[in-house]
C-alpha cells in the first residue's frame, strides 16, 4: 500500500515567520524541571502583541499552569501530516 503522508519544513499555520509565544514554567508549575523545556503556542502569529495576547489567554485557561509568557520568533520545522 503506498504511503501517503506529506513531510516538508515550513511554519505552523502559514507559509510565512512571525512570531510564537512561549511559558517558561516557574517553580508552581507541575512541569518545573522537565526536560523537555517550554511550552510553545505551535501557532504563528503576525503581530508580537496578536501572540501576547493569546499566550495570555491560554495561561488564564491553564489553570494549573503558571510561570511567565514571552513572545518568540517563529522557526520552520520538520512537519508530516
Amino acid at each position: 500500500m503506498e504511503s501517503r503522508r506529506v513531510y516538508g519544513w515550513g511554519y505552523t499555520g502559514n507559509s510565512e515567520g512571525g512570531y510564537e509565544w512561549e511559558l517558561v514554567p516557574d517553580e508552581k508549575d507541575p512541569c518545573f524541571g522537565i526536560s523537555w523545556g517550554a511550552t510553545r503556542s505551535g501557532t504563528v502569529f503576525s503581530t508580537r502583541h496578536a501572540a501576547m495576547a493569546d499566550g495570555l489567554k491560554w495561561l488564564k485557561k491553564a489553570s494549573t499552569r503558571s510561570g511567565e509568557i514571552r513572545v518568540i520568533r517563529s522557526t520552520a520545522g520538520r512537519f508530516e501530516y
